[in-house]
């Protein structure tokens, strides 16, 4: 349980810092691809700049050309006009795809204005060339004295210089922007480093606590091991003892049960060397043991005798049965003589005297033993008597 538990907050910190760390990285790289698209811009917005502040020089350069060309009526003056003018087309070309490209409105329409009229200036400066070739220099002379001023070059001017300025508050603002995207992304650097290192030092932290919970519970089951090591050493030996104690009874109750197995052997070899037939019957009459006299008496076996009720066997005098009265009535230790009459087993019947030995056990009367011998008259009748 403890395991899975650690298991799963390793679990926990590896993915909190791992995304983390996912979160910094796709936060610096979208702010690194800004920083791309920003410096991108950036770097239009200077050749925008650039292509109109090279419009105006070219423009100021065409036409102070134009005047040296139509000052002097040289007619190879006339070239290095037209390449400026083509000078000033190709930046007014490039200006125009730039400002395009970034999307402002507003420069669009200021590079339409400025296209318009260096358009108007150019057509001016045709009709110039016109008079030139028609009337001469002097001509010339005096049309521009007359009404040619060329505002259109200031004019592209001042459009050049409003361009200028809101380019470079474009320029501003993004710098701005991107001071502000760089802070932005060292604070989330800084703390994603921090967090990760709080979490790796928690994680640090986590692990040695639960190395140490493991290494008290390893000792605590080492000692407890040991504990039960040292209880199952005490009961083993406990059994051992207990073993060796209960083969010593068992072997004093095998001594015992085979004293009294010759106890009993002899107790029948004594009964069967008697000459009076010996019952030994229980408290109600039941014959226990007999010997081999008191078989012959009855003309059987003992094995046939064992079992039966004595009254079946003996009677009184009177040809009354022995009962079970008779039997409890011998509370005393004294030996009483009855007369009375054996029955064989053929069914004839012999007098004999028999007297009662009570048997008493815990103080109570368990049986008797009944001692039966014919009498003298009539032992020439019993077999073997």
């Amino acid at each position: 349980m403890a395991k899975d538990s650690l298991e799963t907050k390793l679990f926990g910190w590896f993915a909190a810092v791992t995304a983390i760390s996912i979160f910094v990285a796709c936060f610096a790289v979208q702010n690194s691809l800004q920083a791309v698209r920003r410096s991108d811009s950036v770097n239009q917005t200077h050749a925008a700049i650039l292509e109109i502040q090279q419009i105006v020089s070219s423009l100021k350069s065409a036409e102070n050309k134009l005047l040296i060309y139509l000052v002097s009526g040289e007619p190879k003056g006339e070239v290095p006009f037209r390449q400026e003018l083509a000078n000033v087309q190709e930046h007014l070309d490039v200006a125009r795809a730039l400002v395009i490209s970034q999307g402002n409105s507003d420069q669009e329409l200021r590079i339409r204005n400025m296209a318009s009229l260096i358009a108007s200036w150019t057509e001016e400066a045709q009709s110039l060339i016109t008079t030139l070739k028609l009337r001469g220099p002097d001509g010339v002379i005096a049309t521009l004295k007359k009404d040619r001023n060329f505002e259109q070059v200031r004019s592209v001017e001042e459009i050049a210089m409003a361009s200028e300025k809101d380019q470079n508050l474009v320029l501003s603002q993004r710098d701005r922007d991107f001071n502000d995207n760089a802070r932005l992304t060292r604070l989330i650097l800084f703390s994603g480093t921090l967090l990760n290192f709080i979490l790796l030092a928690s994680l640090f932290i986590l692990i040695r606590i639960d190395l140490k919970v493991r290494r008290l519970a390893a000792q605590a089951l080492q000692e407890a091991n040991n504990a039960l090591e040292e209880r199952v050493k005490q009961r083993t030996e406990d059994l051992l003892i207990a073993n060796e104690q209960l083969q010593l009874e068992n072997l004093e109750r095998q001594w015992a049960h085979s004293a009294m197995e010759r106890h009993y052997q002899y107790s029948l070899v004594i009964l069967d060397s008697l000459a009076e037939g010996v019952f030994v019957v229980s408290e109600r009459g039941n014959i226990l043991q007999v010997n081999a006299a008191a078989a012959r008496m009855c003309g059987a076996v003992p094995k046939e005798l064992i079992g039966k009720s004595v009254r079946n066997l003996l009677v009184n005098v009177d040809n009354s049965p022995v009962s079970n009265q008779t039997i409890a009535q011998q509370n005393t230790l004294a030996v009483i003589t009855h007369p009375g009459r054996l029955t064989r087993r053929d069914g004839q019947t012999f007098p004999v005297d028999f007297n009662f030995s009570p048997l008493r056990g815990d103080g109570k009367l368990v049986g008797a033993v009944i001692t039966v011998a014919p009498v003298i008259s009539e032992k020439l009748l019993v077999p073997g008597a």
